[in-house]
């Protein structure tokens, strides 16, 4: 290889590595982090134990999945549009308390439980705990 030859790898590898360098932090400034990440959406709380993060947005992706999970000021998963809007303690509520299937972990919430029974349930507000 040559002198000229080798001056061009050498900026081709380090055009690359900048390269990859910006695109991470561009994908940490939007808010998509890493998978070992993941429990950033959570804070532990001494009454009830862990606790989603109030008006928290979060990418979730891995292999089979990806899309953003939206926290109201609650903490409670709710849709991007509801995303700002604190929970209406007026309004009759439908609450769902269970596991990763009712949080809807691997879904968007628009095809969670609670957003198809929230569909069904007009005049009544369903609450994802």
């Amino acid at each position: 290889m040559t002198k000229d030859n080798l001056i061009n790898l050498f900026f081709l590898i380090s055009s690359i590595l900048f390269a990859f360098v910006l695109l991470e932090i561009f994908a940490r400034i939007y808010g998509i982090v890493p998978d070992a990440d993941r429990m950033t959406t959570y804070t532990f709380d001494n009454k009830i134990g862990w606790r989603a993060k109030k008006n928290f947005k979060f990418f979730r992706s891995s292999t089979v999945y990806a899309h953003w999970n939206y926290y109201n000021p609650e903490g409670f998963p709710t849709t991007k549009e509801n995303f700002k809007n604190s929970t209406n303690t007026l309004k009759p509520s439908i609450a769902l308390i269970g596991d990763s299937f009712v949080e809807g972990y691997y879904l968007p919430y628009e095809q969670t439980f609670a957003n198809l029974l929230d569909d069904n349930y007009e005049g009544k507000q369903v609450i994802n705990l």
